[in-house]
């Protein structure tokens, strides 16, 4: 099929039977009531979907939504992935609770184009009833975007007004723009289906990116997985779909009862569902003044959520106002930022509300939180830098994978990628995890630093003959949750700036010197003697102690000269002189260089040791990344 260039959604909203879907048929040749209950009933009852090229070659698929009070929750559903508002109004009746309410909907849902439609305008032939309705309609859209908006007479029963409106449509299609499709593929799912020989079907709005036949998909929130068999926008079939294309997807390996509508259909292992959410709510001014944690229905996407608001300004939310929020939920949602979404009270259900999400995944805020009104006032209106390092510092000591951001501001991954590197050029984040570019901002680094430095100064201050603080016990005292990859930054970072040695597996300040005196002075000289002596067969560790009346001052001796770097343990219990390794390291160098291999016969004839020490000899050198084993041999290790 040839995909028209430019795709929009235009989406009816109005009172029940207002003409709505009459319009549709009109103008499409679709009768969007396809459900024996809507032909016999005469309303429409769940969405419908029709299409229709403009004279400009833009497609325009169109949302037909239900108009009758007890269908709001379709009607939300219907409108949250419009381009383009229709509001309908009956020419005979003018604005009814319906209208306004479906108005505020799509006010709400941040809808910002469209057009009037008084229809049934063949019913009306009194000059001053259709007045009338114009001034009414005219009152209604007073200062919003609809203020100045184009107004066409219509009937569906006489065709009076169809070539103007789709004159108009055409008009507007070419004003608005289209949805881009770098971003995150995502569709919210309005029905799901079965058909003979396919198997399952999800329809809806593509809102957002593009997704391919054959890509790897997830359902969420239930997690399920599935491949995308087929694709059809407007009936035909398509290898792709993209933003604002109304899509039907055949989905392989999921069947028709794992799904339901509210779900959201996007690329596999990318997003994850939420239970709460952090947003900026305004509330009607019709509306009564919301206590705190009152308990609402959160319409997002297709899904209508149970959920509370707690108000992060202050205790009540007045009508009229607009605050800053975290709305907590009853169900998980999958959201991301800049999303819009519509709050219905939980009973008597009617609209009081809505809002835009400024942070899809947020922790529960402790009340008072320093700086978090701040930030939430940048999340929504600050720069995309700002946001990233705010995102960044809200992930704590566990620090924020890179990959991760696409999911949390709206911005394309090269933007996002370049600010992510800016910050961390500034010094304002640091990298913890090279593979996986995960960062953490540098206020976490720096509280883990000086407690580092802090616990150092307290144990040579505790122990003054001691070389240094073990590893394990110096991680395990930091107060901090603290991830293996962000203690090594955090000792990284005190070694480049030379106030921490670290040294095997004891870490010490660069300024602490152990002073030996006496017994222990004289108990290193002599140990460090018998490894000098022993070269490369020495002694095990339980046979230098026994050489000596006082163990703990020789076992004291080992760990002064492993802290100096003066003996190196290769095995457990097994210590070689530095200087005896330092030479065979060298020898080992020049017989792989003219071999090419050496395996454990060679090794003997290099070291003159036997297995009790060539063995733990090779391995070592496995270890410090001078060989690597194959087989029975080893080879020399090259680099990258």
């Amino acid at each position: 099929m040839n995909v028209p260039e430019k795709r929009l959604v235009l989406g009816t909203a109005g009172h029940v039977d207002h003409g709505k879907t009459s319009m549709v048929l009109r103008l499409s040749g679709i009768d969007t009531d396809r459900l024996k209950e809507e032909k016999t009933r005469g309303i429409t009852i769940e969405l419908g979907f029709a299409f229709i090229d403009l004279p400009s070659g833009i497609r325009l698929g169109i949302v037909d939504v239900p108009g009758h009070e007890r269908f709001v929750r379709a009607m939300v559903a219907g409108a949250g992935g419009i381009d383009l508002l229709a509001l309908i109004v009956a020419a005979d009746e003018g604005v009814m609770p319906q209208t306004r309410e479906h108005f505020e909907i799509c006010r709400l849902l941040g809808v910002r184009h469209g057009l009037i439609v008084l229809t049934k305008i063949d019913l009306v032939e009194d000059p001053e009833l259709l007045e009338m309705a114009r001034q009414d309609v005219a009152e209604l859209v007073a200062d919003t975007f609809l203020a100045d908006a184009p107004l066409v007479e219509f009937s569906a029963t006489t065709g009076q007004g169809r070539d103007e409106l789709i004159a108009v449509l055409d008009a507007l299609a070419q004003q608005v723009e289209q949805r881009p499709t770098d971003g995150l593929f995502r569709m919210p799912i309005d029905r799901v289906f079965t058909l003979r020989g396919l198997g399952t079907v999800v329809t809806g709005t593509s809102i957002e990116g593009e997704i391919q036949v054959g890509a790897e998909v997830e359902v969420l929130p239930s997690r399920k997985r599935a491949k995308v068999r087929s694709i059809q926008v407007h009936g035909e079939s398509a290898d792709a779909a993209r933003a604002g294309q109304r899509t039907a997807i055949n989905l392989q390996g999921v069947d028709r009862d794992e799904i339901e509508r509210g779900e959201v259909l996007v690329p596999r292992k990318v997003f994850t569902p939420t239970h709460m959410f952090d947003a900026r709510v305004s509330l009607l001014s019709e509306a009564a003044a919301l206590k705190p944690r009152t308990r609402v229905r959160v319409h997002a996407g297709t899904a209508e959520i149970l959920g509370r608001i707690v108000n992060l300004e202050s205790e009540r939310i007045e009508p009229g106002s607009t605050v800053l929020a975290q709305i907590r939920l009853e169900q998980p949602l999958v959201l991301m930022p800049e999303d819009r979404f519509v709050l219905r009270s939980y009973s008597p259900v009617r609209t009081i509300g809505g809002g835009m999400v400024l942070h899809a995944r947020p922790g529960k805020h402790k009340p008072g939180r320093q700086g978090l009104l701040a930030d939430l006032r940048k999340l929504a209106d600050g720069t995309l830098l700002e946001q990233v390092a705010i995102h960044v510092e809200g992930a704590g000591f566990r620090g924020l994978a890179q990959r991760e951001l696409p999911t949390l501001v709206r911005a394309s991954r090269r933007e996002i990628n370049r600010a992510f590197d800016k910050l961390l050029a500034q010094g304002t984040i640091v990298k913890v995890e090279r593979e996986e570019s995960r960062a953490i901002h540098s206020r976490f680094l720096q509280m883990v630093t000086s407690s580092i430095a802090a616990l150092l100064e307290r144990y040579h201050a505790d122990r003054p003959n001691d070389p240094g603080m073990p590893l394990g016990e110096l991680r395990s005292r930091i107060e901090y949750p603290l991830p293996g990859r962000l203690f090594n930054r955090a000792l990284e970072a005190l070694a480049a700036s030379s106030e921490v040695v670290v040294e095997q597996d004891i870490a010490r300040r660069a300024d602490h010197k152990v002073v030996l005196a006496g017994k222990l002075q004289q108990t290193v000289e002599e140990v460090a003697d018998i490894f000098a002596r022993a070269g490369l067969t020495p002694p095990t560790q339980n046979e230098v102690l026994e050489q000596f009346d006082d163990r703990e001052y020789a076992l004291e001796a080992l760990k002064q000269l492993s802290a100096q770097g003066k003996i190196v343990r290769v095995a457990q219990f097994l210590y070689f002189d530095a200087a005896a390794l330092e030479k065979l390291a060298g020898q080992l160098k020049a017989y792989l260089e003219q071999h090419g291999e050496i395996n454990a016969q060679g090794y003997k004839e290099l070291t003159g040791a036997s297995r009790k020490f060539t063995i733990p000899l090779a391995e070592y050198f496995d270890r410090i990344k001078l060989t690597v084993r194959r087989g029975d041999v080893r080879l020399p290790r090259r680099s990258g």
